[in-house]
């Protein structure tokens, strides 16, 4: 598994699952790009095994402890489109996902 992950602002992250992956991923970046915008790239591992047997049951729980099923935090009409912006980026309100309906 390949993943480009947004992070933030000058933060996009590339993550594999496998260390054969890995040039896989880095292969279609566009290295002269990288180069001309002096743009930093740092690589590291994660260390997930160690933490698998404990987040696994939490993950997998049905009542959903962690929330991660359903990361919405707010769902609004899309009228209200402009303030559901603001408020996300000024993360109010625990604002992490805003769901816009169409009206009507």
């Amino acid at each position: 598994m390949c993943a480009l992950t947004w992070q933030g602002r000058q933060d996009v992250r590339v993550e594999t699952k496998g260390a054969s992956l890995l040039p896989a991923a880095v292969d279609p970046m566009p290295m002269m790009d990288v180069f001309d915008k002096q743009l930093t790239l740092r690589f590291g591992q994660a260390k997930v095994r160690r933490w698998v047997d404990d987040l696994m049951p939490l993950v997998s729980d049905p009542s959903d402890p962690l929330g991660v099923l359903d990361p919405r935090t707010h769902r609004l009409p899309l009228a209200q489109a402009p303030g559901a912006y603001a408020m996300f980026q000024r993360k109010e309100e625990g604002c992490i996902k805003v769901v816009l309906d169409p009206e009507g």
